[in-house]
C-alpha cells in the first residue's frame, strides 16, 4: 500500500506542508545570527528587487510605488565596467530597481570602485521593513555563522529578470534624472 502522506525532499513527514512559509521564513531571518555581524550586509549594499515584487510594471506603475515608497532607487549599471558580468551580458547598461543607500537620489549610476554605503532602511535594531514588505534581494539572503550569509538571488539573476523591462527603467532612470535637475534649478535640493 502507497504512503498517502506527502513527504518532499523539503518537507518530511514531520513537517506540515503548511508550516513550511513560517520554517522558511524563520531560517531566512534569523535574528540571532544576524545580531551577530550587526547588519554587515545593510552596510554594505542595499538589497535589490525583483520585477515580482511589483504588481505594475508599467512605467506609471512603478513611478507611483517609487514616489510613495521613498526608498526605492533606479540603479544603472555599466557592464564594461565589470569583468566579471561581461560573460553573460548583452547590453551596455543594465538598470535594477534596489533599496537606496543615504545620499542617493531616486536615480543614480553604479561606480565601480565606490564605497560600501549604509542601507536607508537600516537601523540598531534592524531593518525597518518586516519579512514580508523586503524586497528579493533580502528574503532570499540566509543568514550564515561566522559572517558568511549566502545570497540566493545574486544581481547577476536581478539584471537577467529586470532586462525585459530596460525600456520603461532607462525612461524612468531619465525621469528621475530631469527631474533632479530641475528640482535643483528650482532650489529643491534633496
Amino acid at each position: 500500500m502507497l504512503n498517502s502522506k506527502r513527504v518532499t525532499a523539503e518537507c518530511p513527514e514531520e513537517c506540515p506542508q503548511e508550516d513550511m512559509p513560517s520554517i522558511m521564513e524563520e531560517h531566512l531571518q534569523n535574528k540571532e545570527l544576524c545580531a551577530e555581524c550587526g547588519g554587515r550586509c545593510c552596510k554594505n549594499a542595499p538589497c535589490h528587487y525583483s520585477p515580482n515584487d511589483f504588481k505594475d510594471l508599467t512605467f506609471e506603475g512603478l513611478k507611483r510605488v517609487i514616489d510613495q515608497k521613498g526608498y526605492i532607487a533606479i540603479m544603472k549599471i555599466g557592464m564594461y565596467e565589470y569583468d566579471y558580468y561581461k560573460e553573460f551580458c548583452d547590453q551596455y547598461y543594465y538598470y535594477i530597481l534596489r533599496i537606496k543607500r543615504h545620499g542617493d537620489s531616486n536615480a543614480f549610476k553604479i561606480e565601480k570602485n565606490s564605497k560600501p554605503t549604509l542601507c536607508c532602511l537600516w537601523t540598531k535594531k534592524g531593518c525597518k521593513l518586516n519579512f514580508n514588505q523586503r524586497p528579493l534581494g533580502a528574503k532570499k539572503l540566509v543568514p550564515k555563522e561566522n559572517l558568511r550569509c549566502e545570497q540566493l538571488y545574486s544581481l547577476e539573476q536581478c539584471m537577467r529578470e529586470w532586462k525585459p523591462y530596460t525600456k520603461t527603467l532607462r525612461a524612468l532612470y531619465r525621469y528621475y534624472k530631469r527631474k533632479k535637475f530641475f528640482d535643483f534649478l528650482k532650489g529643491k535640493r534633496n
